[in-house]
C-alpha cells in the first residue's frame, strides 16, 4: 500500500516514522522467535511420517499470475534459527504455501509461520536494529513484503513533483501494482503538492503531522483515507463533518529521539502559554478559591460540610453521643474535702456508678418504665372453652419442667405412651409399652429430684421390700390414670 506523510520542518513527521518503525521491527523480532518454535514443531511431525524428504507441488498467485513450485523440507532450512534476512518474507509466505499442501494431501495439522518483514529507510542518522538502508530507491528491486520508508521526496525523482501531466516512470507507474508483493511504501514530505501527480490518486492514506500552537512535547497526527492538497486547512477547520477520518496524539521521549538524526531540534521550540489561556486559567483558579471560602462560611455551606465531617468520622453527631450516655462533667464548687469524701464512700466508681449503688430503687424504676416485664403487666387472653386457642406468641416463658416419660395405656387394642402432665408421646414404640406393662420393667426416671435432708445432705435411700401379695399404687399413678379418665381416654 502507498502511504504520505506530510509536515513542516520541526513537527515530527520523521519522529512519527522513526516510531512506526521501531515498533514494526520490535513486532518482527517478536515473529522470529515464535517461528523458530513452529518450525522445529512442524520438523518433528513430518520426520515421524517421514515427509521430510518428499517434495511437495503446490500452486501461489501473484497479482494475476498463477505459478508452480516444488520443495522439500529442507528448502526452507534457513528460517530453523530466529534470524533475520532481506528474503524472510520470500520464505515465509513460500514455507506456508508448503505445510498447506501436506496437509491438504495427507491430513496433518500444521502450524503455519507469522510474517517477518524487511525494513528499509533513507532518514538521514537511523539507528534500528533490523532496518538497512535503501539499496536504491526504486521500490520494485526489493525482497517481497519489505516495507520502504522514503524521506524528503522533494529531493528523490521520481516520487516528486515533475508537472501535472502522467508520468511515464516504470518506478510511478508500477505503484499501483505494489499491492500484488505485499509491499508498503511511505513517502515522507513537507508539502502535499510535493508528490508526483500521478502517485495522488494511488495514495491510500495521508497522515497529516501537526504541532499544537503552544509547542508542547507532542505532536498531532490527523489521517486522511485518501491524497488532499491542503491537509492543513481541513485539520484548522471547525466544520463538521471533519474530513480527517482519526486523530490522535503522540508524544515525544527522548528512547526515540535518540534513534535519529532531526533536521531541526524539537526542544528548542519552547512551550508557550497564550495569553488569553493564561487570563481563563488565572480566573478559574479565582473563582475556585471564592467558592473554597464561600463554602467555609456561609452557614448552609456549613450544614453541608458537617455532614460530610460526620460521614467520614471526623465530626460525631448528636445520635451518637446521645448513645454514648451523658459524660461526667468536673464540678468546679466541689472543695477538696468533698472530694476526698466522695472517693472514700465511691473509692474509683464514678458519681453516676456510685448513685446507682446506693439507691438501686431509682435506676430499677427507670428500666422499669423501657421495658416493664411484670407478670402482672402481660395480658393474655384466655377462654376455659377452648383451652388450645390461648394466645401465648407474643409472651416469653422461662421452661422449667420438660416432658419425662410415665407410662402406658391401652387404648382400642393399641398401647398409648403418656408423660406425667398426661400428654401423649406418639413416638414410643409398642414393644417398650408391653416391655413396662407386661414385663414390669420400668425404666429409671433420671430426672426426678431426690428429696433433701437437713443440712442440705441428700438422706439415704431405704431399701423396702414390698409384700408381693398386695399390689401397691403410688400417688402418681393415681394422678395420671384420673387424668386419663377425664379425658376419655380410659
Amino acid at each position: 500500500m502507498l502511504y504520505a506523510i506530510v509536515a513542516k520542518p520541526g513537527q515530527g513527521k520523521s519522529y512519527f516514522a522513526v516510531v512506526r518503525m521501531y515498533e514494526e521491527q520490535q513486532k518482527n523480532l517478536e515473529n522470529l522467535k515464535k517461528n523458530a518454535a513452529i518450525f522445529d514443531e512442524n520438523r518433528k511431525l513430518l520426520e515421524e511420517r517421514d515427509l521430510l524428504e518428499r517434495d511437495f507441488t503446490y500452486n501461489y498467485e501473484i497479482g494475476n499470475q498463477k505459478f508452480e513450485k516444488t520443495s522439500n523440507y529442507e528448502y526452507f532450512d534457513c528460517l530453523e534459527d530466529a534470524e533475520q534476512f532481506p528474503e524472510y518474507f520470500e520464505y515465509y509466505f513460500f514455507y506456508n504455501k508448503y505445510i498447506e499442501q501436506i496437509t491438504k494431501d495427507e491430513g496433518i495439522a500444521l502450524t503455519a509461520l507469522l510474517p517477518v518483514r524487511q525494513i528499509y529507510s533513507n532518514i538521514n542518522g537511523l539507528k534500528i536494529q533490523g532496518v538497512l538502508p535503501f539499496p536504491s530507491l526504486d521500490w520494485r528491486k526489493t525482497p517481497m513484503g519489505s516495507i520502504h520508508y522514503i524521506d524528503e521526496i522533494r529531493d528523490h525523482p521520481p516520487y516528486n513533483w515533475d508537472g501535472r501531466k502522467v508520468c511515464e516512470d516504470p518506478i510511478i507507474k508500477e505503484m499501483s501494482k505494489v499491492r500484488h508483493t505485499d509491499k508498503d511504501v511511505w513517502l515522507i514530505t513537507q508539502d502535499a503538492e510535493d508528490f508526483n501527480y500521478s502517485l495522488r490518486q494511488l495514495i491510500d492514506k495521508l497522515y497529516f503531522v501537526k504541532r499544537p500552537p503552544q509547542n508542547p512535547q507532542a505532536c498531532g497526527i490527523y489521517v486522511f483515507d485518501k491524497y488532499i492538497s491542503r491537509p492543513r486547512d481541513a485539520a484548522d477547520s471547525l466544520r463538521d463533518p471533519k474530513k480527517y477520518v482519526d486523530y490522535f496524539l503522540l508524544v515525544y521521549k527522548k528512547k526515540y529521539q535518540r534513534m535519529y538524526v532531526s533536521a531541526s531540534s524539537h526542544t528548542s521550540m519552547k512551550f508557550r502559554i497564550p495569553p488569553k489561556v493564561f487570563f481563563y486559567s488565572l480566573l478559574f483558579i479565582a473563582i475556585f478559591t471564592i467558592a473554597i471560602v464561600g463554602f467555609m462560611k456561609i452557614p448552609i455551606f456549613q450544614s453541608f460540610g458537617s455532614a460530610i465531617k460526620q460521614m467520614t468520622g471526623q465530626e460525631k453527631d448528636a445520635f451518637s453521643q446521645l448513645k454514648a450516655g451523658p459524660q461526667a462533667t468536673p464540678n468546679p464548687s466541689e472543695t477538696i474535702a468533698d472530694k476526698l469524701k466522695r472517693e472514700a464512700e465511691c473509692g474509683t466508681l464514678t458519681p453516676e456508678q456510685c448513685a446507682d449503688l446506693k439507691h438501686p430503687e431509682v435506676r430499677n424504676k427507670q428500666l422499669q418504665q423501657v421495658n416493664d416485664v411484670r407478670m402482672e403487666t402481660i395480658a393474655v387472653k384466655y377462654n376455659p372453652n377452648r383451652p388450645y386457642e390461648m394466645d401465648t406468641s407474643k409472651i416469653e416463658y422461662q421452661v422449667t419442667s420438660k416432658p419425662v416419660f410415665a407410662g402406658c395405656m391401652k387404648k382400642n387394642g393399641r398401647y398409648v405412651a403418656y408423660t406425667e402432665q398426661g400428654t401423649i408421646l406418639h413416638d414410643v414404640s409398642q414393644s417398650d409399652c408391653r416391655k413396662l406393662i407386661e414385663d414390669n420393667d420400668r425404666p429409671y426416671n433420671y430426672f426426678k429430684q431426690q428429696p433433701q435432708g437437713f443440712g442440705g445432705q441428700p438422706q439415704q435411700v431405704q431399701q423396702q421390700v414390698m409384700p408381693t401379695p398386695v399390689q401397691h399404687y403410688d400417688a402418681e399413678f393415681v394422678a395420671k390414670y384420673q387424668a386419663a379418665k377425664a379425658q376419655g381416654l380410659i
